[in-house]
């Protein structure tokens, strides 16, 4: 399986740049039999060196910050350099808005929400009036609507009578 695991926010707390451990325990789990490619919005040469001063090794690819375009989104555009080289089967991000976009990409999509390190903007429960966790639930609804109507057009098992 190849998997994207975001480093901020799942491996690195929001807040420090201090190591998640539970996101540690994630990535080692997902490691053992899958290709895990890491992400970030930091340099190659500072991820590089964060990742090994915490002991997160083993990883297959990373994908750093120059491939960031001028209005797009760094997050999406990594997503879809990931895709081009191998196919994704899952995304694991604390970033509830890139997730809400893979899944409307058809890929399978993990928040991570670890309420000790996430920034208060992507909380569920932020006092903010605009909460991304609606957001989520909107776009699972079009998916699923989505997924049912192209079911029903592909279903030729029943006959039609004309």
């Amino acid at each position: 399986m190849n998997i994207l695991v975001a480093l901020e926010g799942v491996l690195s707390s929001d807040n420090t740049d201090n190591p998640n451990r539970t996101g540690a325990l994630l990535y080692y789990a997902l490691r053992t039999n899958n290709r895990v490619a890491i992400f970030t919005s930091w340099s190659r040469k500072d991820a590089e060196h964060w990742l090994m001063v915490n002991g997160f090794i083993g990883y297959d690819e990373l994908i750093d910050n120059t491939y960031e375009l001028i209005g797009e989104e760094l997050g999406k555009r990594q997503v879809n350099l990931a895709r081009s080289k191998n196919p994704v089967e899952l995304v694991v991000s604390a970033d509830p808005v890139l997730c809400a976009w893979t899944f409307e990409q058809g890929l399978p999509s993990l928040l991570f929400a670890n309420p000790d390190t996430m920034n208060l903007s992507n909380r569920p429960d932020s006092p903010t009036k605009v909460r991304a966790w609606g957001a989520i639930e909107e776009v699972i609804t079009k998916r699923n609507i989505k997924r049912s109507l192209d079911a029903s057009k592909a279903d030729t098992s029943f006959t039609r009578y004309e």
